[in-house]
């Protein structure tokens, strides 16, 4: 580990040992909840940095606030975009740990009830896809706990084969190699909050 200011910092190498180590430990009991996953990691740890180690294994994350203990099912997604791609029938993912935790800690029971507009923009430079995490509203009263399911890349299709698509799809039901449960504070991107102009 490195030290920062005196405290030891986990390091790259050591979140791909951690992943596999979970795996290892976890992928039969199928759920992690942030409780243990906090033990398991130890302190000054970063679950966005495990999952982006997970990720480099063969895997992409779908995030939700609900729970689904079993088999996640196809079904036609809600999108405000006019993009038919974001409109298809099907269990979406993405290889970005940070959007799939992003919808993991958002109610939409609660933006809904408060008129509340929330998304994202991708900025794509250099190889490299950086989401823009926007709303109209202060999203501190719409988070809660909520789950990332990570999920074999072997069973979805990538959207598009633009070099900046983020988004994957797959046509069948599936089920999860591990559900991990991600709390608000897990999130450290900055919400830019945008005037609603209606």
């Amino acid at each position: 580990m490195d030290k920062l200011n005196g405290i030891e910092k986990v390091k790259k190498p050591e979140y791909a040992q951690l992943a596999q180590k979970l795996f290892e430990e976890y992928k039969g009991k199928g759920f992690i909840s942030s409780e243990e996953l906090d033990k398991f990691l130890g302190e000054n740890s970063n679950k966005e940095e495990l999952l982006k180690s997970i990720e480099e294994q063969g895997f992409v994350f779908h995030g939700s606030s609900k729970f689904v203990d079993n088999t996640l099912e196809i079904r036609q997604a809600e999108d405000l975009s006019t993009d038919p791609k974001n409109k298809q029938n099907g269990i979406y993912a993405t290889n970005i740990p940070s959007v799939a935790m992003y919808m993991a800690i958002i109610s939409p029971e609660k933006t809904e009830a408060s008129s509340m507009t929330y998304g994202m923009n991708m900025k794509y430079y250099n190889g490299k896809v950086t989401p823009i995490f926007s709303a109209d509203q202060n999203m501190d009263t719409v988070l809660s706990n909520g789950y990332v399911y990570i999920l074999n890349k072997s069973n979805f299709e990538k959207l598009s084969e633009d070099p900046s698509e983020w988004q994957f799809i797959s046509k069948e039901n599936i089920k999860p190699d591990l559900i991990v449960e991600v709390l608000p504070k897990d999130f450290n991107h900055e919400i830019i909050i945008k005037e609603n102009k209606h």
